[in-house]
């Protein structure tokens, strides 16, 4: 082979691998602009972030806060649009968070102060989902979708005996704190609303079916429906009715159903009573569980 066929070999050879770079580096680009795409689509919702301002003096894990137990606090609490646009809602001193985690004020607030120790102070970034959510808050003057940022100081806490669980415990107490952060979810027609101090009147000598609701809950949020969609498929039995009761703003409810989670379904019969209605929160759930507790024969839908 000459000396001019074999450069113009190597000419070709180099040509080829030129191109078959620029292509790896086109399929690499077009890839990863896909894989910015999928996470632009499947962009997780922003969470509850924490912050310590101040440490405690002493930290053990029994010092620690745990779920289920009872923390003393001083806090203030804000809307948060940005460091520059915060606006003080609420504050107050030796309030009483019953049974942390489970929701009883606001769950992003409670779950920001899991693991603190009592002496610290914690700086809690509070996106809306977790606070007031799409509802806002008009007690409190907190708009719609408004995320939230609390300060707040563990002064102490401990975990409650089966006593202080009791009605005459300490889980009836300081429920005026609890009542502030209290919206209730919209039902149609279909759905009878009660409180405290109508709900015996409105479901006397009716079988009640009861969704025990907190109204910060997404939880119970996203199952609404499907109670709403359980009350339109019973609309033609006049004695059943569908009752929905924002039970973390109301004890004597949240009392009479045991309520210790949210959402609870529960069926006070017309004869007094009360059935819990456990497992999947569905239309189906509800309808099967109605059918066999009253004697019906209602479709699913």
């Amino acid at each position: 082979m000459d000396e001019a066929m074999q450069r113009g070999f190597q000419m070709i050879h180099r040509v080829i691998l030129t191109f078959a770079f620029l292509s790896l580096l086109l399929q690499g680009t077009l890839a990863h602009q896909g894989h910015h795409g999928d996470e632009g689509d499947e962009r997780e919702e922003p969470k509850v972030s924490v912050g310590v301002l101040h440490r405690a003096p002493s930290c053990t894990e029994d010092q620690r806060v745990k779920v289920r137990s009872h923390v003393t606090i001083d806090f203030q609490l804000f809307t948060d649009f940005g460091k520059n646009n915060r606006t003080e809602i609420m504050k107050g001193e030796n309030k009483v968070i019953r049974s942390v985690g489970s929701g009883s004020t606001i769950i992003g607030m409670e779950q920001g102060i899991i693991g603190a120790c009592v002496g610290e102070t914690r700086s809690i970034r509070i996106p809306a989902d977790y606070a007031f959510g799409e509802s806002g808050n008009g007690r409190l003057k907190v708009p719609p979708d408004a995320p939230l940022r609390a300060i707040v100081v563990i002064k102490s806490f401990h975990i409650p005996t089966e006593e202080e669980k009791s009605d005459d415990g300490i889980m009836s107490m300081d429920e005026d704190f609890e009542d502030d952060f209290a919206v209730t979810l919209p039902f149609p027609e279909s759905v009878v609303e009660v409180n405290d101090t109508n709900f015996k009147e409105k479901v006397k000598g009716k079988n009640a079916f009861f969704m025990l609701y907190a109204s910060w809950s997404n939880q119970c949020k996203s199952i609404q429906p499907e109670f709403i969609k359980a009350a339109e498929a019973f609309a033609s039995e006049s004695d059943v009715m569908f009752v929905a009761a924002e039970a973390s703003s109301n004890g004597d409810i949240a009392d009479k159903f045991d309520v210790n989670a949210y959402p609870k379904f529960s069926l006070l019969k017309a004869t007094g009573t009360i059935v819990p209605c456990d497992g999947e929160g569905s239309a189906e759930r509800f309808i099967t569980f109605l059918n066999k507790e009253l004697k019906k024969n209602i479709p699913l839908p």
